[in-house]
């Protein structure tokens, strides 16, 4: 979470009204500079977490597109339900083609089944290896 940060300026007594009154001139100006500051962050990082919470929510719906059936193509992951593995969608994204190409080729996928199946292959192949020593 954000935090202000405040900017105190002072004068000590000896200085005078005048000059303590250009000190609180210059105390509100930076205030002023800060808060503007602070709102202008705090709107950016609200859009960043609205941002994500909405991505999020999207990569969430997007793998309830994968299914894994143990009686379905060996049980590998498939799109759907459908006899369309996900290795067969890397496949065709990793020989050159276009979602546009890969939907013309199976034209039971949808374009979001496209997304799908390398956000799954990009979960997968995320994981730590264990070294023993």
């Amino acid at each position: 979470m954000l935090e202000r940060t405040p900017i105190f300026l002072f004068c000590p007594l000896e200085c005078g009204t005048e000059a303590q009154s250009s000190a609180d001139e210059a105390f509100s100006a930076v205030y002023e500079v800060q808060n503007t500051a602070f709102e202008a962050q705090s709107s950016t990082y609200e859009a960043f977490s609205a941002a994500y919470i909405e991505k999020t929510m999207d990569n969430q719906t997007l793998i309830k597109r994968i299914s894994l059936n143990p009686e379905q193509c060996g049980g590998r992951p498939c799109l759907r339900g459908l006899r369309i593995r996900v290795i067969d969608v890397l496949a065709l994204v990793a020989a050159g083609l276009t979602v546009e190409e890969i939907i013309e080729e199976l034209p039971d996928l949808e374009a979001a089944d496209v997304q799908a199946a390398l956000l799954y292959a990009a979960r997968r192949l995320d994981h730590p290896v264990l070294v023993a020593a």
